[in-house]
């Protein structure tokens, strides 16, 4: 019969406004959720998850099986409820669990995971990370494709390639071993293991003897080194074990592949981290400084792959869990159809906008003065009238009656329509003035010769002893010329 008792600790962090975080801590089940999505929606996740897992694997009973449904459970209250309420659109969250099971060997420890919040055994001096991350950077070093100091500075080292919510069915990771009297479990969202390094997670581990107190200094620890995200905590001390320390290969519950150096502080992003010795951790904080060089060879080495490794993460892996979680949708020939016809939709609309609103002319007025603009009186959305011109007419010129239309300004199709219209005020306003007779200047045209002197040309022609005179007189009549009379005529009045 496995005994043992537990503490917690949650943290917003230094960085974030809500902690997304949730933990659970029973005699029968323990868990840490790390949400995300919007802007309550990681919160929402996170304590659906737990809420969602307790209930089920209480009513399951305490078995392998029943625990992985009631993550399974989990995650389809999470989708059901992101489909249902559209500001919760996206959200997902991390779970990591542990609990108590029974099996046909006996008592053993059942550990489930989505995601990247981890479980690790402190055990006889040994620290051992029990969970694989479920990320890019992760996934691609199980696979052989990069090393552990590449998985460390790969560029999707945080992106996630499964979570619950995020897709109706998820896979679940699930671990069984039995438990040794004085082990201690760890379980820990992100928030702890991007902040502090695995040598000082144990460190502490080992330090503290008390779990409320280990777990409040993993906590301190975290947010010294940035506190960038929520941190979360849970441990559990074995008192009662399943088995002796001889009946169990500690070796074989190690999940993730050995690192090939220590990483640096604040490098321990992947999952990368092995079996390490406590006494091992210890020494290598001796010899850092010696070793500094080769570190730096190393590092140098892993700069120049990085570039290889990347290319290779984007073209041998692909998820559809990364996808819908983090990395936006491609452009489709639908997409670029669909925000085509938009475009062409609003510039429809827009031309059409500025031909109404400039397409007729108004008579109006202006304090006392008749005006003609293009456009509506008071604009048209954002389209104003433009004055084209402001006319002699006056206000005294036009019957009263006429004016409450000017005011509200008076269509006419074109600037010659606009023109006559105010002639035809004035006419108006002209004949209920004069209503008898009107007079009315009429020009013709007359043909009245104009007289000239006539010419008179004399010549003289001389004859012996005859003198003799000739006198000629030549008239010229010029054209008529055309004169204005004014006539009287006598018009009805109106």
């Amino acid at each position: 019969m496995m005994l043992f008792r537990t503490a917690s600790a949650t943290h917003v962090g230094s960085v974030r406004s809500v902690n997304q975080d949730a933990v659970y801590e029973s005699n029968d089940l323990c868990a840490v959720a790390d949400g995300m999505g919007g802007a309550a929606g990681g919160e929402v996740a996170s304590t659906l998850a737990l809420e969602t897992l307790t209930a089920h694997f209480a009513l399951g009973g305490l078995s392998s099986d029943s625990l992985e449904r009631a993550v399974t459970a989990a995650n389809s209250a999470i989708y059901d409820a992101s489909l249902a309420d559209v500001s919760l659109a996206g959200m997902g969250t991390t779970v990591t669990a542990f609990a108590p099971v029974a099996t046909a060997d006996g008592d053993r420890a059942a550990v489930a995971s989505v995601g990247d919040s981890r479980c690790y055994l402190l055990s006889d001096g040994e620290f051992i990370q029990l969970t694989n991350d479920h990320s890019v950077a992760s996934d691609l070093m199980r696979h052989g494709q990069l090393s552990a100091a590449e998985a460390a500075q790969h560029p999707q080292r945080h992106m996630l390639t499964r979570a619950l919510g995020v897709a109706r069915s998820v896979e679940v990771d699930l671990v069984e071993f039995p438990t040794v009297t004085g082990d201690r479990i760890l379980l820990c969202s992100d928030g702890l293991t991007n902040e502090v390094t695995h040598d000082d997670i144990a460190s502490i581990l080992v330090a503290q003897q008390d779990p409320t107190a280990a777990a409040h200094a993993l906590i301190d620890a975290a947010i010294a080194a940035g506190g960038h995200d929520n941190i979360s905590v849970v441990i559990l001390d074995i008192v009662v074990g399943d088995v002796g320390p001889t009946e169990r290969a500690l070796a074989s519950l190690n999940t993730s592949p050995l690192p090939e150096k220590m990483l640096l502080p604040g490098d321990d992003l992947t999952g990368a981290v092995g079996a390490v010795s406590a006494a091992a951790i210890l020494e290598q904080r001796d010899v850092g400084a010696a070793a500094g060089q080769v570190e730096d060879r190393e590092e140098d080495a892993a700069k120049r792959a990085l570039h290889e490794a990347t290319m290779a993460a984007s073209t041998t892996f692909a998820s559809p869990v990364e996808a819908s979680i983090r990395r936006p949708r491609p452009f489709t020939i639908r997409t670029l159809v669909f925000f085509g016809l938009v475009a062409a939709l609003t510039f429809g609309g827009y031309r059409f906008v500025g031909w109404f609103a400039t397409t007729q002319y108004f008579v109006s007025v202006s304090g006392e003065v008749v005006t003609i603009s293009q456009g509506q009186p008071g604009g048209t959305l954002w389209i104003k009238p433009v004055l084209i011109e402001t006319t002699s007419t006056t206000t005294a010129q036009i019957l009263p009656s006429r004016l409450p239309d000017l005011l509200h300004g008076v269509p006419q199709p074109s600037v010659t329509a606009a023109h006559r219209f105010i002639a035809n005020l004035l006419d108006e306003q002209h004949a209920a003035v004069n209503p008898g007779i009107a007079l009315t200047t009429t020009t013709t045209s007359s043909w009245v010769p104009v007289w000239t002197p006539p010419t008179t040309v004399q010549s003289t022609t001389t004859v012996p002893g005859i003198t003799t005179t000739t006198v000629q007189v030549t008239t010229t009549t010029l054209p008529a010329t055309t004169v204005p009379t004014t006539v009287p005529t006598t018009l009805p009045a109106g």
